[in-house]
């Protein structure tokens, strides 16, 4: 792979668009006629301070070459080039990959994965899929249902990033800084990476726009949206019962700990082994949270010896939230995740470290019938050589009814193959079992033509989540409907925050043509203080802007180099 020196570069930048795209001129003919597909740029503008001789220089585009292009007029002859940056790898290849929620009976042809995942681990496995790297800076969320990763992988980001992308103001900006892919979400306020005074800023020309929020797309009327499947209300419901709470004063949980201590002693009463356990509860419904238990084994010789500890394992739970009124709870929390930490000294480690030597991280999938259909469990192990932790198996658990009362529960564990990072599947089990599958709640006597627990999530009546608001009356707002299956109450109520927040706000828009700072870069932030009205009195206030767009013309030409930049910012205010 080889990196072309160039001597003038152009680029075009904006975040509406997945890769930014330049052109620049080469200093001769040579890249023209060895060129290569692996061939890359790197353009960087800046300028060399002449009484250190140090140059200042900042990476804008890094990419590879479209088109290869030779010029000659007379008996001059110019070459150059034309590319996109390394976005472009996500917009010209194509993959496919299934993440399934259960294990197949019959392997599928196209490369795929088993288990819950969320949003990130997805947009992670499809951007390194390509060669480069993921920065997830947004809300994350769990798929409920097969996802089908196939196409391009830009596409396959956009799908997943576009529960947050529904409002202009606040959407999440899909952009490249080297080979690092980043997912960053627009916030109301943003802190600037520059501040610069209109006075003493090399700024040749700013024009300032508001836009008015039924223009700018920022002015909702009656807001919809659909999240998850959930038992449907009315009639016989197999689902959790949410009674309506009676008058009283709210109970707030608190936390309450518990601790435990067992020893074992030698004939003279001398400790030889000590175990504490240290346990967090969630009241008032006492929900175990969190387990500490550490093991002393007493070391040493004579009058020397001393308890010491050789192990610890923390065990940490999360749960659906609790709602309560004065009498107490009045739902029944469903287990979400477990994280289990081990801690001790590893048996290869000659440095005999006390450290984290292995991590079990489990989550627990429902159907909308309340019943736990899905466990899936990630365990990593410490890699001493490496000093990292190291995913080493994957375990796959489904459970499904199939018939009255009788549940059959398929594992699948996948080993890893090495530190390639792949899976296989090392084994395959399923069995049938009497009873009813975890969690859901306690069903009613069956009534005839009613379902019954264990008849299957086919016979449970079921409808979306809804959460709807009318956010403006005024006639030219918009109604918006938004439905993802995958949303929970919780990111629905999240979503809705953002079109209430952004409601109304008009967009102020500026457009700067400046010279000599390289530094500014699409999705910077950036603060223009100090402007004054006509009168030269008045102050204009501007808030800090997110720059989406840029032009930028460099031509490098010793200590004197050329650059020229035009670059749009909005805010919503």
């Amino acid at each position: 792979m080889a990196t072309l020196p160039t001597q003038s570069f152009e680029v075009d930048s904006t975040l509406d668009l997945t890769a930014d795209g330049y052109q620049a001129t080469l200093p001769n003919s040579d890249a023209f006629l060895a060129a290569a597909d692996t061939d890359v740029v790197k353009l960087s503008a800046g300028f060399t301070d002449p009484s250190t001789e140090i140059s200042y220089t900042v990476g804008h585009v890094e990419g590879g070459i479209d088109e290869y292009i030779l010029t000659v007029e007379g008996d001059r002859i110019t070459a150059s080039v034309k590319g996109r940056d390394h976005l472009s790898k996500m917009l010209d290849r194509r993959i496919k990959i299934l993440f399934l929620r259960n294990p197949p009976k019959t392997p599928p042809t196209d490369p795929y994965e088993v288990g819950l995942f969320r949003a990130s681990e997805i947009a992670r496995t499809v951007v390194e899929a390509v060669g480069l790297s993921l920065s997830w800076s947004c809300r994350d969320y769990t798929i409920l249902e097969d996802f089908d990763a196939s196409g391009r992988p830009a596409d396959i980001l956009q799908k997943l990033l576009e529960p947050w992308s529904q409002v202009e103001a606040s959407k999440v900006d899909l952009f490249i800084q080297g080979s690092t892919v980043f997912c960053r979400e627009r916030t109301a306020s943003v802190t600037p990476d520059y501040t610069y005074s209109a006075k003493d800023a090399r700024i040749t020309r700013l024009t300032y726009r508001k836009i008015a929020p039924w223009r700018a797309g920022t002015l909702f009327g009656k807001v919809t949206l659909y999240g998850r499947l959930v038992p449907k209300k009315g009639g016989v419901v197999i689902g959790p019962q949410t009674p309506s709470p009676e008058p009283g004063t709210p109970v707030t949980p608190w936390e309450s700990e518990e601790s435990k201590l067992s020893e074992t002693r030698d004939k003279s009463g001398l400790v030889l082994t000590q175990v504490s356990t240290l346990t967090t509860y969630r009241m008032p419904d006492k929900l175990i949270l969190k387990v500490v238990e550490k093991t002393y084994n007493r070391q040493g010789k004579g009058s020397a010896t001393v308890l010491k500890l050789i192990s610890e394992k923390i065990t940490e739970n999360e749960y659906e939230s609790s709602r309560y009124d004065d009498r107490g709870p009045i739902n029944r929390p469903k287990q979400l995740r477990q994280d289990v930490r081990s801690n001790g000294i590893h048996k290869s480690d000659k440095a005999k470290k006390f450290q984290v030597i292995a991590r079990d991280e489990t989550e627990f999938g429902y159907d909308t019938g309340g019943y736990q259909d899905l466990t899936y469990t990630r365990k990593w192990e410490l890699n001493v050589k490496d000093k990292q932790l190291q995913e080493r198996e994957r375990v796959v658990k489904s459970l499904r009814d199939v018939e009255q009362l009788k549940v059959e529960q398929a594992t699948a564990v996948y080993k890893a193959k090495g530190n390639e990072g792949e899976f296989y599947l090392a084994q395959y089990d399923c069995q049938t079992s009497a009873g009813l599958r975890p969690a859901g709640p306690r069903p009613p006597a069956p009534t005839k033509g009613a379902p019954t627990a264990g008849s299957g999530d086919d016979d449970v009546p079921k409808e979306a989540i809804i959460l709807e608001q009318t956010i403006s009356s005024d006639p030219r707002a918009v109604d918006v409907r938004y439905s993802n299956a995958s949303l929970t109450e919780a990111d629905l109520a999240y979503l809705m925050a953002k079109f209430a927040t952004a409601n109304g706000k008009w967009a102020h828009e500026l457009e700067i043509e400046y010279v000599s700072m390289p530094w500014l870069r699409k999705a910077n932030a950036l603060s223009i203080t100090g402007l004054k009205a006509a009168d030269g009195t008045t102050a204009i206030p501007l808030q800090s802007a997110l720059i989406t767009d840029q032009r930028l013309v460099y031509a490098d030409r010793g200590d004197s180099p050329v650059m020229l930049s035009y670059l749009t910012a909005r805010y919503w205010a």
